[in-house]
């Protein structure tokens, strides 16, 4: 495995590549045009360039790409998530959202429409070249220009969402027929990654990132209401004694539908070696100033 970074200040990170010891397994690449949000496609994009250039071609077919931010820690040894990822390397990992957050045409509430998903996703070596085959090249200066799939833009979408939890999912596989009828139900049939059912009110796909997220209900808080099996996680980490929580503001669309993300401020080797446990490969979001003391020992034993 290698890691290859892309920073805001590219020099300021080379020097902590030096100096942390990491310079055999990371490569800092040349920083390009982001914005939270409205472009972080462009350094998924660049990344994923690079790491697709690394090797002589045709490369290792069983390679994965998978993204982190500074909010992520890996929960498993590296070893344990590279054999995890590699057992299935034709697919990518990537975890779908509820289907109420997809995106609708504004000119039509049923279909087609664009799968939201997590961008921190991980993705086979045939999705990324795909990707980077169909994506202009990032620019260090310009937002990224995304193309149109099956003849729509992203701007033809009434959206809230980030242009990365949808975008790259829909230029890889494209988009989803949905039924016309707003209250049937069906399987639907991705070319490429698998059958989601629509609608649900729960993640599908292959989740290996623990996201910290809930969802109020008439019972608050601690009543989720996502995927079963992240629920049950999420409601374990929050009954460990050594284990605290930010709780940001919560966010609410139109329609009521509010989410709330919080952040694990500290985590003690209970709370560590729960995540360890899980199977999840990956979690989010922890804090910049937060305590793990035990996180190697536990973490990577």
């Amino acid at each position: 495995y290698s890691f290859l970074i892309h920073c805001k200040d590219e020099q300021k990170c080379k020097d902590f590549v030096e100096s942390s010891g990491l310079g055999p397994f990371a490569q800092v690449v040349p920083p390009v045009f982001n914005a939270w949000c409205d472009d972080l496609v462009s350094p998924m994009l660049q990344l994923l360039k690079y790491a697709l250039a690394k090797e002589p071609s045709p490369g290792y077919p069983v390679d994965k790409f998978a993204f982190v931010s500074t909010e992520h820690l890996p929960m498993k040894p590296l070893r344990v998530i590279s054999e995890t990822l590699g057992k299935r390397p034709d697919e990518s990992d990537i975890c779908v959202h509820p289907t109420r957050w997809w995106l609708h045409l504004k000119a039509n509430k049923t279909t087609p429409v664009a799968v939201t998903c997590y961008q921190w996703s991980v993705f086979s070596r045939r999705d990324a070249i795909t990707l980077t085959e169909r994506m202009p090249d990032p620019s260090p200066s310009r937002q990224l220009v995304v193309p149109a799939v099956e003849g729509h833009a992203f701007s033809d979408f009434d959206t809230v969402h980030c242009i990365d939890e949808s975008w790259l999912f829909a230029t890889i596989f494209g988009l989803a027929h949905a039924p016309s009828d707003p209250n049937a139900t069906a399987n639907l049939t991705i070319p490429g990654f698998g059958k989601l059912v629509y609608p649900s009110l729960y993640l599908q796909g292959r989740c290996v990132y623990f996201g910290f997220e809930g969802y109020p209900t008439d019972m608050g808080y601690r009543a989720w209401v996502l995927w079963e099996r992240q629920s049950r996680a999420a409601m374990g980490l929050q009954a460990i004694a050594d284990s605290s929580f930010i709780s940001p503001p919560t966010h609410c669309d139109a329609t009521g539908w509010c989410e709330v993300i919080w952040t694990i401020e500290t985590l003690g080797p209970n709370g560590l070696r729960y995540l360890r446990d899980s199977e999840y490969l990956f979690a989010r979001k922890f804090a910049d100033l937060g305590l793990f003391p035990d996180y190697a020992s536990v973490v990577f034993s």
